[in-house]
């Protein structure tokens, strides 16, 4: 008695470190994830490819370089005939900034219509990029998680802080991120039944497939669009919307698109998973125990074909992600993936923060796929 309960103790122990062993794997997953996106969001800093301290400057008509360094008596001035200044160190957004602004301070005075900055041969600056990402550490500590920037003309850049929008950027964004990548894998995996079920229906399915295939998520949904505004022009009036106006925002357009390769990864590979079951030898002897083909083909195909279903599932996220990305930014959406995209966005320091909540949500659901796999995966290629 003693040597069972000791065994049993043994097996929950293993147990146990089997499941510490793959939270912690999560863990360092989720952490090496977020920090690459630091990592790489953060490489424009480093790369330097102007004189952080030098500027060409667009002179109002009739004015004169010399009356622009009385005006700032600090800048140096490199070449009269190009109008090139050096200014202090270090300073260089916020002189780039006053000379942009020098107009609306001085109208009708005005000096400077605006300010260039001056290339130089590309180079990396470890330093620099090592400085921005502590910075953006210190920023997040502080509950900054970056911004967005609009250019307003003379009236200089806005700063608009990422949190007052990523509440309705996240609902907006998984509107249909949610809704598309289940209609794709569902879709995906009835053809993939119904192609197997019905052979002749399956071979004009398996050619569509092969067709969608080559086509790329921004052709299907410009597609989409031009069907739309040649619809509305038939009609009379809007039938889809096709791109966000004010609070008119797409849902049919991302949701086609982003379906569709979840679609078609499910189809193919479920497709191909019955396919070779259908070859088993299991089957012949269900067959000759008087199973019907319905019974082989709900109590052994499904079953069996499970395991390939949710191994390409992972997969489908992040198409989805993907495909959601491509959307917003052809249909001009303010979400997580298109907002960088606008035309009236100078500048965005809040990149990192809206790609780590992207691959969260990847996370999360990569997480529950294999709590799902590990609840009824069962073992295959199992007797009749």
């Amino acid at each position: 008695m003693t040597n069972k309960i000791q065994i049993i103790f043994t097996i929950g122990k293993k147990e146990e470190g089997v499941i510490l062993f793959k939270l912690l794997k999560g863990l360092l997953l989720a952490a090496g994830t977020i920090l690459g996106i630091l990592l790489i969001a953060n490489l424009g800093k480093g790369l330097e490819v102007v004189e952080p301290d030098q500027f060409y400057l667009k002179l109002m008509p009739m004015r004169t370089i010399q009356e622009v360094v009385e005006r700032y008596p600090e800048i140096k001035v490199l070449d009269e005939k190009l109008n090139a200044v050096q200014i202090p160190s270090g300073q260089g957004e916020e002189y780039q900034e006053i000379f942009n602004r020098d107009c609306a301070k001085y109208y009708p005075a005005c000096l400077i219509d605006g300010a260039l900055t001056v290339p130089k041969t590309p180079s990396f600056n470890f330093s620099a990029y090592g400085h921005a990402i502590l910075e953006q550490l210190k920023g997040y500590a502080q509950g900054d998680l970056g911004g967005i920037f609009y250019d307003s003309g003379r009236a200089g850049v806005r700063e608009v802080p990422i949190v007052d929008s990523l509440g309705k950027m996240i609902t907006r964004s998984l509107s249909y991120l949610i809704p598309g990548t289940l209609l794709g894998i569902l879709a995906g995996y009835l053809l993939a039944l119904c192609a197997v079920w019905l052979p002749k229906v399956g071979r004009g399915i398996d050619w569509l497939h092969s067709f969608m295939l080559g086509l790329p998520d921004f052709f299907v949904i410009v597609m989409i669009q031009l069907l739309a505004i040649q619809l509305a022009k038939q009609s009379g009036h809007k039938v889809i919307t096709i791109m966000q106006f004010g609070s008119d925002v797409p849902l049919l357009i991302p949701i086609i698109a982003i379906s569709l390769m979840p679609a078609l990864m499910i189809y193919g590979t479920v497709r191909l998973a019955v396919k070779r079951e259908w070859e088993e030898g299991y089957i012949k002897t269900a067959y000759s125990k008087g199973l019907s083909r319905t019974r082989v083909f709900i109590r052994h195909i499904l079953r069996n074909t499970s395991e390939d279903l949710l191994t390409i599932l992972p997969r489908t996220i992040t198409a989805g992600i993907t495909a959601l990305v491509v959307a917003e930014v052809m249909t001009g959406t303010f979400g997580l993936g298109g907002y960088t995209s606008n035309s009236k966005i100078s500048q965005v320091t809040s990149l990192p923060v809206t790609c780590a909540i992207l691959a969260g949500f990847a996370l999360a659901a990569n997480a529950g796929i294999a709590m799902l796999r590990k609840l009824i995966t069962v073992n295959t290629k199992e007797g009749a």
